[in-house]
């Protein structure tokens, strides 16, 4: 057993505050009493759902609300957090013009060039300024094929598993993500995460998970962007030995 954090904490997403290490290998969230989606869904896919149990980060208890250090067996790792679906909202909300100097932070972390002159000035951007900045795949993988590769089995089984999930089929994924790990010794992960917008649906009625949204229909779209991500990997790797 580690006796000690290999990395720093780094959080990728989310308000600042939101998160704090609570130990080597686990992290305490921060959640308001009237948001409960997301915990709802931790419970059921780590208690219910013996399938997807490796694809989410390990969940232990409410009031300690702490979960696993997914970065614990990695040394210096790079991280990408990857949003599923065609939709990144619920069909309740509008359309948010909000500007956050801390996405202009996290943006300028990334590429010091990205901002334009207008956001320089507002030292601020939008949500959708953001994700539209995120890093490429050839670029995060290292343009490494192996870790390309590894990146594609990963997303399959995933996939296999989700198409089995019984809380799947009956839940709205909304702005949940994927979190990408891989290191210098090759050492490659994936893992769901962000459930605040996961929304079981009334009576029952199951997702198909497979078709665009249309206003009224729920569907989220998450195995379109499951089978896109498939692809991409497995096309990058082809390009690299």
């Amino acid at each position: 057993m580690e006796q000690g954090r290999k990395n720093e904490f780094v959080q990728l997403s989310g308000h600042s505050g939101a998160f704090a290490v609570s130990s080597p290998w686990t992290i305490l969230k921060r959640r308001d009493a009237s948001e409960s989606h997301e915990l709802s869904a931790y419970r059921q896919l780590m208690l219910q759902d013996s399938g997807m149990q490796q694809f989410v980060p390990k969940f232990h208890r409410e009031v300690q609300l702490s979960g696993e250090y997914l970065m614990q067996h990695f040394s210096n790792p790079s991280i990408m957090d990857v949003k599923m679906g065609c939709r990144t909202f619920l069909e309740s909300d509008t359309a948010n013009p909000e500007l956050r100097p801390d996405l202009y932070k996290k943006m300028t972390a990334v590429d010091p060039n990205q901002p334009t002159e207008e956001e320089r000035r507002a030292g601020a951007i939008t949500k959708l300024r953001y994700m539209l900045v995120l890093p490429v795949i050839h670029y995060f993988c290292a343009y490494n094929a192996a870790v390309m590769r590894s990146f594609a089995a990963r997303l399959r089984e995933l996939k296999s598993a989700l198409e089995k999930s019984d809380f799947f089929a009956r839940h709205e994924f909304i702005g949940s993500s994927l979190l990408f790990l891989h290191d210098a010794s090759l050492r490659a992960g994936v893992w769901m995460i962000d459930f605040a917008k996961t929304l079981p649906r009334p009576d029952g009625e199951r997702l198909q998970h497979t078709v665009p949204w249309t206003p009224g229909s729920h569907e989220d779209g998450y195995l379109i962007g499951l089978n896109n991500l498939i692809r991409l990997m497995e096309s990058a790797s082809g390009e690299y030995v």
